[in-house]
């Protein structure tokens, strides 16, 4: 684990000076080591030191997410002030997140949620929509202009049959599951014919929320590209249960003329997918906990209905 004084130091090669007392080191991300602490004035920031080099393209890459999508979405994101090798830095944002994760040693429960998902609030809802909405209007050519990763729905497609594949090699999928997820994908009527922008992880720990119960800003852009629409639907479905996802495709099918007719059923789909991304990241992390997550759930028949 990096030192308080490397972040102070390395802030301070760039011209931010930072409270030595708030200094608050996480070291959290599978990517950077986090770190939080307050400038001299009493301002927040957070601050990330890049693990390997290699993930300074990773970065980059972000960086020109974040610059595309800051300002067009109603909620805020992390406005990255110092880019440098060693450091990167951001105000912090307002707002408490949905959930967060418990990190009591052997706890049975990781997800510690900080909204009642059984009663969602309407401001929180009406925002959640605003924000996808917001995201779904940008143009993928401005966007590959920009920096952004763009899939076409083709590509979309083949990159998640792909994910499928390749999951098979450290997770045991149960024939059940292979065969639901190959007849879905070999539907061309089910599958959209455009892509939109999509935050990629939109996980409780992701969003916050003001006061007021609507989100004021969402992180960690790592993931975030032009693919297939219900990528972050399928998030909010299997975080925030089926009401959540009928108020959003109401609010989608009466302010975007591209709804289709099976995009609920594709949403639900690619919820369906959630434990490929479980595997994925156990595996990449050596967090063997979720990967043992992942194979109880698709080493088990799919018994069908809604995930």
């Amino acid at each position: 684990m990096l030192s308080g004084n490397f972040f102070l130091e390395a802030a301070a090669r760039s011209s931010l000076t930072l409270n030595r007392t708030s200094l608050r080191i996480e070291d959290l991300g599978l990517d950077f080591k986090l770190a939080s602490a307050k400038d001299t004035e009493g301002r927040g920031w957070v601050l990330l030191s890049p693990r390997e080099p290699e993930v300074l393209a990773k970065a980059e890459t972000e960086r020109c997410i974040l610059n595309f999508v800051g300002g067009k979405i109603p909620a805020r994101v992390p406005e990255w002030r110092i880019f440098t090798p060693e450091l990167i830095a951001y105000p912090c944002i307002a707002g408490r997140p949905t959930m967060i994760l418990d990190k009591t040693p052997h706890a049975k429960q990781r997800h510690l949620w900080q909204i009642d998902r059984d009663n969602l609030p309407a401001p929180f809802l009406e925002s959640l929509s605003e924000n996808i909405l917001a995201l779904h209007s940008l143009s993928a050519e401005a966007g590959a202009d920009a920096g952004v990763p763009v899939f076409t729905p083709v590509e979309a497609r083949r990159a998640l049959a792909k994910r499928i594949d390749n999951c098979r090699q450290f997770v045991d999928i149960h024939e059940s599951w292979l065969r639901r997820w190959h007849a879905w994908l070999a539907d061309d009527e089910g599958w959209p014919n455009y892509v939109a922008m999509a935050h990629g992880d939109l996980q409780g720990t992701h969003l916050l929320l003001g006061e007021d119960d609507r989100i004021s800003g969402i992180l960690d852009w790592a993931h975030a590209r032009f693919t297939d629409p219900a990528v972050d639907l399928a998030m909010i479905y299997r975080n925030y249960g089926p009401k959540a996802l009928d108020f959003l495709l109401d609010h989608y099918a009466k302010c975007d003329t591209r709804a289709w007719p099976g995009m609920r059923a594709h949403v639900v789909e690619w919820a369906s997918t959630c434990p490929i991304a479980l595997a994925e990241f156990g595996a990449l992390s050596g967090k063997n906990q979720l990967l043992e997550e992942a194979r109880s759930i698709l080493s088990q028949p799919f018994e069908g209905g809604e995930e």
